[in-house]
């Protein structure tokens, strides 16, 4: 199972079209538990660390990486349409 999702999470991320790979960021956001409303814990969210850990051992850190390169990739993409503005 996990060698299924690294491949599909690592497919959508790496995708070039941009609807896979926002999909990909939802799939990897949802199991990391951000669909959920965390209202109820205002400023407590810290103490629930542990919730967003649970799947630490699923999510590799190539998956982080190559999340962290879009995040990167996008920056990099606003400062250029920046300057020709």
């Amino acid at each position: 199972m996990k060698s299924y999702l690294f491949t599909l999470l690592m497919s959508l991320l790496t995708s070039k079209e941009a609807e896979l790979r926002y999909w990909g960021l939802m799939t990897l956001g949802s199991l990391c538990g951000m669909n959920h409303n965390f209202d109820y814990l205002d400023d407590k969210l810290i103490e629930n660390l542990s919730f967003f850990q649970r799947l630490s051992n699923t999510i590799s850190v190539a998956i982080w990486e190559t999340v962290y390169n879009l995040q990167v990739m996008r920056f990099e993409m606003n400062l250029i349409s920046n300057d020709f503005k």
